[in-house]
């Protein structure tokens, strides 16, 4: 192999590597895209965090939630693009409402879950659980915050 050819192997690589990392909220298969489903095991609820933005709101993984101003009361907005980076916080056929928290219907036909009514988002640039780096984004997503 040529000098020139082994010189974009580690360009390459580095590629692929920011590539993955760019995935955590969502698993790749193919060109096919899989959604995170935050399931609900029996005696396993949500949490509360606390964060740099206080007590939140968070996923039994410890990845924090968000709520999106433009979303009706039990009715997501967020779709293709947008989801690609606020992946919805999905729900399965055993998940269990309950108290304050449902499940509301997605266009899709999938469900999820909601906080008096607010759709749930998760976002792919909070890596480790706890981070809250999409609060205030754009003015329009907002940590759940819990008292």
């Amino acid at each position: 192999m040529s000098k020139l050819q082994n010189a974009g192997r580690p360009l390459a690589a580095a590629a692929c590597v920011f590539l993955l990392a760019a995935c955590t909220q969502y698993e790749v298969f193919g060109n096919e895209r899989q959604d995170i489903v935050i399931d609900q095991p029996a005696g396993q609820s949500f949490i509360s965090m606390q964060t740099p933005s206080g007590k939140v709101l968070a996923a039994p993984s410890g990845k924090t939630l968000y709520t999106f101003d433009k979303d009706a009361a039990g009715q997501s907005t967020c779709y293709d693009d947008c989801a690609q980076f606020w992946p919805p916080a999905l729900g399965d056929s055993s998940s269990k409402p309950a108290g304050n928290m449902t499940l509301v219907a997605r266009k899709d036909g999938k469900m999820q879950w909601a906080a008096d009514g607010k759709p749930l988002y998760l976002f792919v640039q909070d890596k480790k659980p706890g981070e809250v780096k999409g609060d205030g984004y754009n003015n329009v997503w907002h940590v759940v915050r819990v008292q």
